[in-house]
């Protein structure tokens, strides 16, 4: 079979967005004319993806033009519903299909949090289970949008606890098993959107346990909130919320070391303050939980540290909820990890830190708030090497 551009010419290609842009620009008078333009849409769309649509930007170039024609903007609500329900009933080997609705959905919710909210509503969430655990091996531009949508979705709104409650082991072990596949290859486009997913989901389950506000990352996020939300909201449901991401890291912690190693990666390379917090509230769970305190290599927690130490020196005066997650989590990587041991690994340093922190000596910076000195392991336990 010859590759897709091999018998994609300019001419056929220029063709084919010209039709596209006449099926937009087609006007529908009655809800028969718009459901037409819709499957004209799909249709050419879909099938353009299988033939030679290969570029990611492509495929969102098609969803952008839906998004921008007078179609969608006179019935944004009608388009948006009939493609949430299109992904929830599309057979499951219409890869194709599904590839084009999963896109405009990711990218309508990316700027209309409402459309997460819909699909939340409607069951989306055990939908994109059902999909990421079936094409995986089949469609990897498919399986990799997937995991992009599932993180968005659930970063976004906060998962209904019928939802967390099917995320079963298993698919928290096939998301484990996944980033150690790939474990030679960080560059991977499937790497980071898995690990994203874990963390996520993982912190949902303990609420502002750390800062008092904000593919694993995801997961973690969605146990804490939903376990926060059952301590503090009587009418709540009553079934205990299982954090299956620390539940697997405690069984089977050193099987799924790559992980580990890059959620250091991603805090050492991450800018943005949402997904720190997201990182930091995964490793406080890890170090104050017994079973996981050996779960890093002593070296990653080596590099942890002095990702810590240089963030803390870094930070700007006014990013208190990050200073303070931070000071939350240095003090259980030092008490409960490897890092208790001698030799005590950075340990002028971490109380050179402290110094600073609680302003003693320095005018650079302004005195601290009283909440960053409750934050900070004792200078007396700082100097024991037990903090």
């Amino acid at each position: 079979m010859a590759e897709p551009h091999d018998t994609w010419s300019a001419e056929s290609e220029k063709k084919f967005w010209d039709g596209l842009v006449g099926i937009l620009s087609s006007t529908c008078a009655t809800p028969d004319q718009l459901d037409e333009a819709l499957r004209s849409w799909l249709e050419s769309t879909s099938k353009a993806r299988d033939e030679y649509i290969e570029n990611e930007d492509d495929l969102a170039r098609c969803s952008q033009l839906l998004l921008e024609s007078q179609i969608f903007c006179s019935n944004s609500n009608y388009v948006r519903t009939q493609l949430i329900y299109s992904l929830l009933q599309e057979q499951d080997d219409e890869y194709a299909k599904l590839h084009v609705y999963a896109n405009f959905l990711l990218l309508d919710g990316r700027t209309k949090e409402n459309t997460f909210r819909a699909m939340i509503s409607e069951g989306c969430f055990g939908r994109l289970l059902e999909l990421i655990k079936g094409c995986g091996g089949k469609d990897p531009r498919l399986h990799r949008l997937l995991l992009q949508l599932l993180y968005e979705m659930s970063r976004i709104e906060h998962l209904r606890l019928e939802d967390l409650m099917q995320v079963d082991d298993s698919f928290v072990m096939y998301l484990f098993q996944l980033i150690e596949a790939l474990s030679d290859d960080a560059g991977d486009p499937y790497h980071y959107p898995v690990i994203r997913v874990l963390v996520c989901l993982l912190t949902v389950s303990c609420g502002d346990i750390l800062a008092n506000g904000v593919q694993q990352l995801v997961l973690n996020e969605q146990y804490m909130v939903a376990s926060t939300s059952a301590a503090v909201d009587p009418s709540s449901p009553t079934v205990p919320v299982t954090n299956r991401v620390v539940k697997v890291l405690s069984v089977h912690g050193p099987s799924f070391r790559t992980f580990g190693e890059n959620i250091i990666l991603l805090l050492n390379r991450e800018t943005e303050t949402s997904q720190q917090l997201l990182i930091l509230k995964l490793l406080y769970l890890l170090f104050t939980t017994s079973a996981t305190y050996e779960y890093f290599y002593t070296n990653d927690l080596r590099v942890l540290l002095d990702v810590i130490i240089r963030n803390l020196l870094d930070l700007p005066s006014e990013a208190n909820m990050l200073r303070h997650t931070y000071l939350r989590v240095l003090a259980p990587l030092l008490a409960h990890t490897q890092l208790s041991q001698p030799p005590h690994y950075k340990r002028d340093q971490i109380l050179s830190l402290l110094e600073i922190l609680r302003g003693a000596g320095s005018a650079h910076f302004m005195p601290p708030e009283p909440t960053t000195l409750r934050r900070q392991p004792t200078q007396a336990a700082a100097e024991d090497s037990e903090v």
